[in-house]
């Protein structure tokens, strides 16, 4: 799918694999601090760490006028908010599971 920011558009995968999930749950999981009865403690700035790591996994391109890009972190973190907020959001929708009825 493409998603039209303010300045640029965005080739978003319309699909997230069992492996693109396998490899964000890696990232959680680096932050759970275990002991014999279990999580004793989390390091919460793997939250922020697994937001970057889903998008690098969704974004196939960025198209800024005649010029195509990768995904870097630089570049999301100098996105206006509304647009890092949509962005987010709109990968967010493409990656939760479904609820099966």
């Amino acid at each position: 799918m493409v998603l039209q920011l303010s300045k640029t558009k965005v080739v978003i995968k319309d699909t997230f694999t069992w492996g693109d999930k396998e490899r964000l749950q890696n990232v959680y999981i680096k932050g759970a601090k275990l002991d014999q009865t279990g999580m004793k403690d989390f390091d919460t700035s793997v939250v922020s760490e697994a937001k970057y790591v889903l998008m690098e996994i969704m974004i196939d391109a960025i198209d800024e006028g005649e010029s195509r890009k990768a995904f870097t972190r630089e570049w999301v973190n100098n996105l206006s908010v509304d647009d890092g907020d949509l962005l987010y959001s709109t990968i967010e929708e493409i990656t939760k599971p479904k609820k099966k009825v």
